[in-house]
């Protein structure tokens, strides 16, 4: 969510100062705009357009799409309506993956946010061979071809779709390596989704399910502990009752 230092939307482009959440560092921090505005875009009529900021933190770059409401007599965009443009699979969160799955899957969201989806395929494929080796170290009992079909299954994809993540994924005795197809931007992102799903239950989940097993344990322990408090605290106040 975009929040502004000083002038609020609808106000002119240089005047106004967003900060959020960067999708590089993830950090809360200020973005700095770096977009120099084209003399003829008030004649060209146009109604939206892209301003590039870069994070004040990491000089990472940023994209803000704004809807022009109208424009001064110096030709400076008054806008509003801002959305943080944030590419697919930007941020990914990797839980307690071992090093060995999040190499190829920090290359392949390298390869999906430059737009090489052929490699951002290949790659999948090399992600869930290292999910794979890493469950059988681990001495998991469901298989990862399961944990794909699960993942297919929540997204309701078509047959069709099915077969075509089969296909890159999960390779066959007669077909041993990925099947790559060419990748349009919609199947890597079919297939992102996918990887998502698997990383979440195999090291977000179970992370997370620790920590509220830890936490309701803790809840418990201090319960008891309040609970043998207030029964030695009672003779005594029924003594001072008597007293009375």
């Amino acid at each position: 969510m975009l929040k502004f230092h000083g002038p609020q939307p609808i106000a002119a482009l240089p005047d106004l100062h967003p900060k959020g959440e960067c999708p590089w560092c993830a950090a809360g921090t200020r973005f700095t705009l770096s977009t120099r505005l084209s003399p003829g875009a008030h004649r060209a009529g146009i109604k939206t357009f892209i301003a590039s900021y870069a994070c004040d933190l990491c000089l990472g770059p940023i994209g803000i799409e704004w809807t022009v409401n109208s424009w001064s007599r110096e030709d400076v965009p008054l806008v509003r309506d801002p959305r943080l443009v944030t590419p697919l699979g930007l941020t990914f969160e990797t839980g307690a993956a071992p090093a060995a799955v999040r190499a190829p899957l920090s290359e392949a969201l390298d390869c999906f946010r430059s737009g090489a989806f052929n490699g951002f395929a290949f790659l999948s494929w090399r992600v869930v061979e290292a999910m794979a080796d890493d469950a059988v170290g681990a001495g998991s009992p469901v298989t990862i071809t399961s944990r794909v079909d699960d993942a297919l299954g929540l997204l309701g994809l078509a047959e069709s779709w099915k077969s075509l993540l089969h296909r890159i994924l999960l390779p066959t005795a007669e077909r041993p390596r990925a099947d790559i197809p060419e990748m349009s931007r919609e199947k890597a992102a079919v297939l992102l989704s996918v990887l998502r799903d698997l990383v979440h239950e195999l090291y977000l989940r179970p992370v997370r399910l620790k920590e509220a097993v830890r936490g309701a344990r803790s809840l418990i322990r201090e319960t008891r502990r309040s609970q043998r408090t207030s029964d030695l605290d009672a003779p005594a106040r029924e003594d001072l009752i008597a007293i009375d």
